[in-house]
C-alpha cells in the first residue's frame, strides 16, 4: 500500500470528505459530474522520482518517458471558478520507506510565470521549496488522452527492446483479456506526440490497424511492464508503485472489461501495485464486488453520488444499489415490504418448505416457479448470479452444501423428502391417528397399494409421492404435521436455520429481520 486514505477538506463540489483506498486495488465509480477524474489526479498529484538520491530517479518507462504524472492531463483549471487556497486535501502514506511523514498536505497556489497568464498549480503546505511537493514513489498515470484514435493520429512504429519473458508476457495478457487467439510474431511501440502504446504484429496486421481496444490495452500492460522492470532491477530499493487509470472500462467489450479487472488483481500482487482506477461501467463494478476480491482491505469500491451539490461517498455498495442510481431507477431491493425469493430442487420439496415454516415465516416469502437440480444451484451460487445469492435456496437434506451458504437451507433428514416421508409412513401403526379408521377410509393400505415394496429409484419414489399428496391436504399439511411431532428436534434446527439466512439477505436490503 501507497496511499492508505485520500482526506478532501474542500476541492470544489468535494467537501469534508474521507475516502479509504483499498491496499491493491480502488474501484471509484459514479455518475458524470461526480470528480471521479480529480480524485483520481489528486491522488497522483505529489508521486514523483524527482529526488536524484533516489536509487532508480534516472529510470524511464518502456517507452522512455518519467515515473510521474502530467498536471495538464489530471486538471482543468478555471480560473473564474477555482481560487488560490480554495482546494486542500491530505494523502495518509503509512510506508516510511516512501515518506518520512505519515500524511503530505496539498494546496491550490496561485502561479504567475513571465509573459503568461495567472494560473493555478497545487503544491505541499509545507513550502514551496525544491523538492517539498513530490513523495518518491513511482507513479503513472494513465488519463483519457491514451483513446485519442491511432486513425486521427499522426503515428510511428519503433521498435521495442523486451525481454523474451516480457514478450511473452505480453502476448499472454493481450490474448487473454481481449479474448483473441492471435499468433503474435513481434511487438512494437506505436506513438505519436499525444500519446504511446505497444501494439501485437501478426501475419495479417501491425500497429497501423490495431484496434481501439488492443490500442487501450498495449498501453495499459506497458505501464505493468515499466514497474516490473523497476521490481526486478531494484529488488531492494522498489517498494511498490502507483498505477491510476481513467475509465478503465473505454473502448473493451463487457468481456474484456472483467477480464482486464481481473488480471490487475493479478498484478497488483505480483508487483506490489497499488492500483486506482474509475469507470462507470457495470460489468467492472460487478467483476469487483464479487467475494473472492471484495473480502477484505485489499479491495475498496468508491461510489460517488452528488446530494444539494457536493459529492457524498459510498464504500463498497451492493450490486443492485450502483445498478439503480447508474440508471437512475428505484432499487426494489431496497423495499421495507419485498420478499425475498425461496428456489426449491422440485414441486415436493416446495410444498414440505411451506409446510414446515408455515403463514408465520411464508408470508415473508415468494416461491418461485423454477425448479433447479441442487449442482445447478450450486453452480449459479459459485459464480455469484445475484439472483442465486441474494435470495434463499433450500436444498433437499442429502445435498452437499456450497461452500458459500449463507442463504442457503436444507430440508430435515439426509435424504430426498419422498425417501423419509415413505420410511416414516411405512413404519406408522395401522391404527395411528394419521389414518382414517373408517372403512373405506384413507388408510395404510390404500397408501402402499402399488408400492409394497420400497422403490429402488428416485422416479418411482416421486410417483408414489404425488399419488398418495391429495390425502395430505395443501401443502401436505396433514403429513408434515404428524411427521413434526416424532421429529421436533430437526424442525427446530431447520426453522433456526431458515431464519438465520433469512436475516442474512434481509441485512442486506435493509429488510426487517424476523
Amino acid at each position: 500500500m501507497i496511499v492508505e486514505k485520500l482526506y478532501v477538506e474542500r476541492f470544489r463540489k468535494l467537501i469534508d470528505l474521507e475516502i479509504p483506498l483499498g491496499n491493491k486495488v480502488t474501484v471509484i465509480a459514479g455518475q458524470n459530474g461526480t470528480l471521479k477524474t480529480t480524485l483520481l489526479g489528486m491522488i497522483a498529484q505529489p508521486f514523483s522520482l524527482k529526488n536524484e538520491m533516489t536509487p532508480f530517479s534516472k529510470e524511464r518507462t518502456i517507452d522512455g518517458q518519467k515515473y510521474e504524472s502530467k498536471f495538464k492531463e489530471k486538471f482543468k483549471i478555471s480560473m473564474k471558478y477555482d481560487k488560490p487556497k480554495e482546494h486542500k486535501w491530505r494523502l495518509y502514506i503509512p510506508n516510511n520507506d516512501i515518506y518520512d511523514k505519515d500524511y503530505i498536505e496539498l494546496e491550490s497556489i496561485s502561479r504567475k510565470e513571465k509573459g503568461k497568464k495567472e494560473d493555478l498549480r497545487f503544491w505541499s503546505t509545507e513550502g514551496r521549496q525544491k523538492g517539498m511537493g513530490y513523495v518518491q514513489c513511482p507513479v503513472i498515470y494513465l488519463s483519457l488522452k491514451r483513446l485519442i484514435p491511432i486513425g486521427e493520429e499522426d503515428i510511428s512504429l519503433k521498435e521495442v527492446n523486451l525481454s523474451k519473458e516480457d514478450s511473452e508476457f505480453f502476448k499472454k495478457y493481450h490474448n487473454e483479456i481481449l479474448c483473441l487467439r492471435e499468433n503474435i510474431t513481434n511487438i512494437e511501440n506505436v506513438s505519436s506526440l499525444n500519446k504511446s502504446s505497444l501494439s501485437p504484429i501478426t501475419e495479417k496486421y501491425d500497429g497501423n490497424t490495431i484496434s481501439a481496444g488492443q490500442d487501450d490495452i498495449g498501453k495499459i500492460l506497458m505501464a505493468i511492464l515499466s514497474f516490473k522492470k523497476l521490481k526486478e532491477k531494484y529488488p531492494n530499493e522498489y517498494k511498490g508503485g502507483l498505477l491510476l487509470i481513467d475509465e478503465i472500462d473505454a473502448t473493451l467489450f463487457p468481456a474484456a472489461q472483467q477480464k482486464l479487472t481481473e488480471a490487475l488483481y493479478s498484478f497488483s500482487t505480483k508487483f506490489d501495485l497499488q492500483i486506482i482506477f474509475t469507470t462507470h461501467s457495470l460489468d467492472v463494478i460487478k467483476t469487483a464486488l464479487l467475494d473472492k476480491y471484495n473480502y477484505s482491505d485489499d479491495t475498496k469500491v468508491i461510489y460517488l453520488s452528488q446530494k444539494d451539490g457536493n459529492i457524498m461517498r459510498y464504500i463498497n455498495p451492493n450490486y443492485e444499489e450502483i445498478l439503480a442510481d447508474l440508471n437512475i431507477i428505484v432499487n426494489n431491493s431496497k423495499r421495507k415490504d419485498r420478499k425475498l425469493r425461496v428456489y426449491t430442487e422440485d414441486d415436493e420439496a416446495k410444498k414440505i418448505a411451506k409446510s414446515l415454516l408455515g403463514r408465520k415465516y411464508t408470508k415473508y416469502l415468494d416461491f418461485m416457479e423454477v425448479t433447479l437440480g441442487c449442482e445447478n444451484y450450486k453452480e449459479l451460487i459459485r459464480k455469484k448470479v445475484p439472483e442465486f445469492t441474494d435470495n434463499i435456496i433450500i436444498l433437499d437434506g442429502d445435498t452437499k452444501m456450497p461452500k458459500n451458504d449463507c442463504n442457503v437451507i436444507q430440508l430435515p433428514g439426509k435424504s430426498s423428502p419422498e425417501f423419509i416421508f415413505y420410511d416414516y409412513l411405512y413404519n406408522l401403526s395401522d391404527i395411528d391417528e394419521f389414518w382414517d379408521t373408517d372403512l373405506g377410509g384413507y388408510n395404510k393400505q390404500v397408501c402402499f397399494k402399488d408400492y409394497t415394496s420400497k422403490p429402488d429409484n428416485r422416479v418411482d419414489f416421486k410417483k408414489w409421492f404425488r399419488q398418495q399428496e391429495i390425502y395430505w391436504g395443501t401443502n401436505c399439511n396433514k403429513l408434515i404435521t404428524r411427521w413434526k411431532k416424532d421429529n421436533t428436534e430437526e424442525v427446530d434446527k431447520f426453522i433456526l436455520s431458515f431464519v438465520e439466512k433469512y436475516n442474512n439477505v434481509a441485512e442486506k436490503y435493509g429488510i426487517k429481520k424476523i
